[in-house]
């Protein structure tokens, strides 16, 4: 099973390209191709469960928080990766690389996992 994945806009753009590129076990959508540009949290995150995508983000200032609300109203939530400001693109393809590989959709419901650059 392909790991779906909703791109916030504040990642990278060449880190989306990449992904799909490189990653094939990743189904990539970007928050621009879902019609969510500029879009507040809690809607990138309500979105993602309708479509049942992982959201990645490197926004951790707010969207872990919008996250926790979500959880905490007992609402579906997909997944969320966060991903530091600065993360090299070739570490962050083995990373993902690796998650993708092991994806089950149960292992993810709820989870919020930040990837580190190693």
């Amino acid at each position: 099973m392909r790991m779906p994945i909703l791109i916030d806009e504040d990642v990278h753009g060449p880190l989306a390209k990449a992904l799909r590129r490189v990653v094939p076990p990743l189904d990539v959508m970007t928050v621009q191709e879902a019609g969510l540009r500029e879009a507040l949290d809690a809607v990138v995150l309500e979105k993602a469960a309708a479509m049942g995508r992982i959201v990645v983000s490197q926004d951790i200032a707010t969207m872990p928080s919008a996250a926790a609300v979500r959880m905490e109203a007992g609402a579906g939530m997909p997944g969320l990766i966060l991903l530091p400001r600065r993360f090299r693109i070739q570490e962050a393809l083995r990373r993902f690389a690796e998650v993708a590989d092991d994806y089950s959709r149960d292992d993810w419901e709820h989870r919020v996992v930040h990837l580190r650059d190693s």
